[in-house]
């Protein structure tokens, strides 16, 4: 007399099917229809309401007769002679979804667990495969990559702000002026080195009486203007002939105006003067 397990393999080679397809048509793991075929469901590790579930949508799926196999399960004896099956290779299922999550409770309550609604005819499984875990491997890869370049541009960003915030520059890129609130202008060490021999000319003019110094920028002794001056305008200035970076400086610094061709340069309020980078590079 034949067994259940061996029943349900004959109905399943019979009509060709593979233990994988089985598992994949009745969501039911693949180790547990194995152990169903060699009629050994204590292999399975729940409660004997789920074994007899997954034994009705096993026989309902081969087109056969649950009601019959679920009467022969009860039926003492049933478990004699357990048949040794090969194993096909499928993978690893995890039983979830609200069957699953009702699995360690009904396992420990035994048999008087209450019978879940396989009514369905399949149980939902979450998988793991390969391709969720190159996808994931894929995820992390490309958030690192893009973390690293958001680093990448803040530090550049940072930089270039730094760089912004240090230059003084008014108007022609090519005569940079550098201001100093109070006392004598600083030198700034990121100015470029002008040769003295080089000579440009310079229109000065003032919007009030002051006194006017024009010196060489890290040689003070060599001024090349030092008077009153009256107010003036921008075509009634007087021009001067310099050479490298110049600092301008007054008594009213504020009303100190310079020219150097269409640009003009003046004196921020509050500084004691101003350093002009020659324009002759």
């Amino acid at each position: 007399m034949q067994t259940i397990g061996e029943k349900l393999q004959e109905a399943r080679t019979r009509q060709g099917i593979t233990i994988r397809d089985a598992a994949d048509a009745t969501k039911v793991r693949s180790d547990y229809l194995e152990a169903m075929e060699r009629n050994q469901f204590e292999q399975i590790p729940l409660a004997d309401v789920y074994r007899k579930g997954f034994l009705k949508i096993y026989a309902k799926f081969l087109r056969c007769d649950p009601e019959r196999f679920l009467s022969e399960y009860e039926t003492p004896g049933r478990l004699a002679a357990p048949r040794k099956a090969q194993r096909e290779t499928f993978g690893r299922l995890e039983v979830a979804g609200s069957a699953g999550e009702k699995t360690a409770s009904a396992f420990n309550a035994g048999e008087n667990a209450q019978e879940p609604d396989f009514s369905s005819g399949s149980v939902e499984v979450v998988r793991h495969s390969e391709t969720d875990r190159k996808k994931f491997t894929s995820y992390v890869v490309v958030g690192a990559a893009l973390l690293f370049l958001a680093i990448f541009l803040i530090s550049v960003l940072t930089k270039c702000g730094a760089a912004k915030s240090d230059s003084g520059a008014v108007g022609n890129p090519d005569a940079t002026v550098q201001n100093t609130a109070g006392g004598e202008p600083r030198r700034d060490s990121m100015l470029p080195a002008v040769p003295e021999t080089l000579q440009y000319n310079v229109l000065v003019y003032t919007t009030a009486a002051t006194k006017v110094k024009i010196y060489q920028d890290g040689n003070p002794g060599n001024v090349f203007l030092d008077e009153m001056r009256s107010p003036s305008s921008s075509q009634q200035g007087k021009t001067i002939t310099v050479s490298g970076n110049i600092v301008v400086t007054g008594d009213k610094p504020d009303a100190i105006k310079i020219r150097i061709g269409k640009e003009i340069f003046g004196n921020p309020p509050g500084s004691a003067g101003f350093r002009v980078t020659s324009p002759v590079q």
